[in-house]
């Protein structure tokens, strides 16, 4: 279960044919990276958060870093065990990686 910067629970994403599970930020996927990186890289993180604008921050804070869909878009309710399941269910990966077929050219002599 991720949550979000208000401390609200956050699971699967509800939009279309996406099969994240978790939401999971920007800022908590950076903030992981450097933790084990010493002073200067937390140090480097600080100054990049803080040179951004409020509205910058918020889509740092409230962007999903696994599929980049916002907070909003990922479901506050615990999935059921059969919701669960469909998002490791290969039909449901395969819609969400399934390109839209081109259509063939078409004879241009006629043969």
């Amino acid at each position: 279960m991720g949550v979000d910067i208000f401390g609200r629970p956050r699971f699967t994403c509800m939009s279309p044919f996406c099969v994240c599970a978790d939401f999971f930020s920007r800022s908590q996927r950076d903030l992981e990276e450097v933790e084990g990186q010493g002073t200067e890289a937390m140090e480097q993180l600080e100054s990049k958060y803080h040179s951004m604008t409020c509205q910058a921050k918020s889509v740092y804070q409230l962007t999903c870093a696994n599929c980049g869909h916002t907070a909003e878009t990922h479901s506050m309710n615990e999935p059921t065990q059969a919701e669960a399941a469909s998002t490791s269910d290969p039909a449901r990966l395969a819609a969400a990686a399934a390109v839209t077929p081109v259509a063939a050219p078409t004879d241009v002599d006629g043969d």
